[in-house]
């Protein structure tokens, strides 16, 4: 099936609140954590990331390693508070 950006990105936003409603359950209302309902929700999310990828004409590799170059420079070391709000990759 061919999904158009719209859609692929309302599609994310659907699939991420499935993501946190499964969390709420587990962090407010004392439920197990359904590892194979995170699990599913996760593949979900990764497809509609994709097709919001494809749709483009950029490649998961590509806007993965750009993303990990990003953070390099914004977290050096590590993740910390500060470095969020500070934003290294934007000076």
């Amino acid at each position: 099936m061919r999904v158009s950006q719209p859609h692929g990105i309302v599609g994310v936003a659907g699939e991420t609140g499935e993501l946190l409603d499964a969390m709420k359950k587990a962090v407010f209302y004392g439920h197990k954590l359904d590892q194979e309902n995170l699990k599913e929700e996760c593949g979900n999310l990764l497809w509609y990331l994709a097709a919001i990828i494809r749709s483009k004409g950029w490649s998961f590799e590509k806007v993965m390693s750009e993303n990990i170059v990003k953070l390099q420079q914004r977290y050096p070391e590590q993740f910390s508070s500060d470095l969020a709000a500070t934003r290294l990759d934007k000076i």
